[in-house]
């Protein structure tokens, strides 16, 4: 067998080898320590590799020989070139028969090629954080831009949705105005011969009863004659005459037929009253108006739109006088009662029954509280937020634009600083609710 001397196997290593003595004396190093450090046997270890007079602070052999443990450390060692290099040193303890430490051994691998990447690595991660904090503050200014994008983007759709707002109230006035007009004009125009007919029913009322009373003279006159010898025929000629005439029947349906056109006359009245109640003209100022006459000429005016599907119920409170445009929140009102109407006109369609609109009033003190409330079809949950959309409408084609209730919440709310809300039960109905301040505390 082939005798490999072991010094030669520890001066081929790449790593350094040195051993030191209890009293950190050098007595033997390999020939990467010795090409580094140059051959310094006898000579204090940490004076050679560290150029220090005395031990080094946490020097791995010194806890080595005390713990009987290996122990590793990271060094920094100068060399005879001048140069300074990074180690990693494995320190170990080296025992005699009797178990003592006798000796220290140092595997030391020199890493100062990795201490020099790390360093770069280190200055490059600084210099990634630098670059990093840079993105971030342009990611911040780019999300800043961008937020501004978006108010910019939401404020002009607010500023159009307002545009909108103004354009639709503006045609609403004029047409409010142009309806008002004409609904003035027709009701002057029905009024005047209204009266004529009117009073002219009432004379033939009075005249009525005094050919009544006439008739019944006549009446005694014939039965007198049917008893005069020589008037008999005569008498007799007169009741065939009645008989063939129906005079029975005249004296006993010409009151009613007279009393149906009276009452006709007072509905037509009431219907020409309600209509100049409904279409007078707004002022540019409020003025105080009663808003339980407002809501009976409102359901007079409408009554054509429900008379056939919805019976009406009202509660009325006192109220005080309510400052407004009483133009416009008539116009509301209206919208609001045939929105109630086409409501009830789809469970009618089904369930062939007439509904109910029931209209109530009442006075916390501060506010007036006016309630349309329908047994109609109900709002699904899902677009209670779009019911004051303009021109959004569930209805069918021919039943409006989708202006209505948009309309009625601008005029309460932006023109009176009131509010609309509503409360709604798909399939059992909806009730609107309207808030209008006073301007005092009663």
């Amino acid at each position: 067998m082939v005798e490999i001397p072991s010094t030669q196997i520890l001066d081929g290593l790449s790593d350094g080898i040195t051993v030191q003595d209890n009293d950190f004396n050098i007595i033997y190093q390999n020939r990467v320590m010795q090409e580094t450090f140059g051959r310094r046997i006898d000579e204090k270890c940490y004076a050679v590799y560290e150029k220090r007079d005395k031990i080094c602070e946490g020097c791995g052999v010194q806890r080595a020989m005390k713990t009987g443990k290996a122990e590793v450390v990271l060094r920094t060692a100068f060399e005879t070139n001048g140069n300074t290099s990074y180690w990693e040193n494995a320190c170990i303890p080296l025992f005699d028969d009797k178990g003592n430490v006798i000796a220290g051994v140092e595997v030391c691998r020199n890493i100062s090629s990795r201490v020099t990447l790390e360093e770069e690595v280190k200055e490059r991660n600084i210099l990634l954080g630098q670059t990093n904090k840079q993105l971030e503050r342009k990611t911040e200014e780019l999300q800043n831009a961008l937020s501004q994008r978006e108010a910019l983007a939401i404020s002009l759709k607010l500023e159009m949705q307002r545009r909108e707002q103004i354009e639709l109230e503006l045609r609403q006035a004029q047409k409010l105005e142009s309806v008002g007009r004409l609904a003035a004009g027709i009701a002057h125009e029905i009024n005047t011969p209204a009266q004529y007919v009117s009073d002219n029913v009432s004379f033939l009322g009075e005249s009525f009863k005094s050919m009544q009373l006439l008739i019944d003279k006549y009446r005694q006159a014939v039965e007198t004659l049917a008893t005069t010898p020589g008037h008999e025929k005569l008498a007799e000629e007169i009741r065939m005459f009645e008989k063939v005439n129906d005079l029975k029947y005249f004296q006993e349906n010409v009151p009613e037929a007279i009393k149906e056109v009276s009452d006709g006359m007072s509905n037509i009245s009431t219907i020409v009253s309600a209509m100049k109640d409904f279409a007078q003209p707004d002022n540019q100022v409020k003025v105080a108006a009663d808003m339980n006459q407002a809501l009976l000429a409102t359901l007079a005016v409408t009554k054509s739109e429900y008379r056939n599907i919805a019976e009406i119920e009202t509660i009325f409170g006192e109220l005080p006088m309510v400052p407004c445009h009483i133009g416009y929140l008539n116009q509301a009102f209206l919208n609001l009662i045939i929105n109630a109407t086409h409501a009830i006109r789809e469970v009618a369609k089904e369930e062939g029954e007439k509904g109910k609109i029931r209209v109530k009033t009442s006075f916390d003190g501060e506010k007036v509280r006016i309630e349309i409330e329908d047994t109609g079809i109900g709002i699904p949950a899902d677009i209670h937020d779009r019911v004051f959309d303009p021109f959004f409408t569930t209805k069918h084609e021919g039943q409006g634009r989708g202006q209505g209730l948009s309309v009625a919440r601008s005029i309460v709310v932006n023109k009176h600083g009131g509010s609309l809300t509503f409360t709604s039960e798909p399939g059992k109905g909806t009730a609107f609710i309207i808030l209008l301040p006073v301007g005092i505390k009663v």
